[in-house]
């Protein structure tokens, strides 16, 4: 096999890697939104490491070691963005059930004052 086919493969076997641990360490036991930015910053850390340690085994040249970094960057804040919005949606959610169950409610004790 030649030199270029086998940094390509460590490459995606890396970038593999590196999506399956910011699926799995972001998601288990989600708790708060502080717990959330935490786990974030400590996955960005990890990844930083990764990256550097990836980078000089692979010696990729310059222009693509930048674009890998910063794919795998916006791979993170993509999950971090994404985890904030269910839980933006899922407040919504809950603050929308509570006001049909207030109104319905309403609803109930004008319909009883009437009768």
């Amino acid at each position: 096999m030649k030199e270029s086919h086998k940094r390509t493969l460590r490459l995606l076997l890396f970038i593999m890697s590196i999506a399956y641990i910011v699926q799995t360490k972001l998601f288990i036991q989600i708790s708060s939104f502080e717990n959330i930015q935490k786990r974030g910053i400590w996955i960005q850390n990890f990844i930083e490491n990764r990256v550097r340690e990836q980078l000089n085994y692979i010696m990729l040249n310059t222009k693509t070691a930048i674009l890998l970094y910063l794919c795998i960057i916006i791979l993170v804040y993509q999950k971090q963005y994404l985890i904030n919005i269910l839980i933006f949606i899922g407040r919504g959610i809950q603050i929308f059930s509570n006001l049909i169950c207030e109104v319905f409610l309403q609803t109930l004790i004008s319909l009883i004052d009437v009768i």
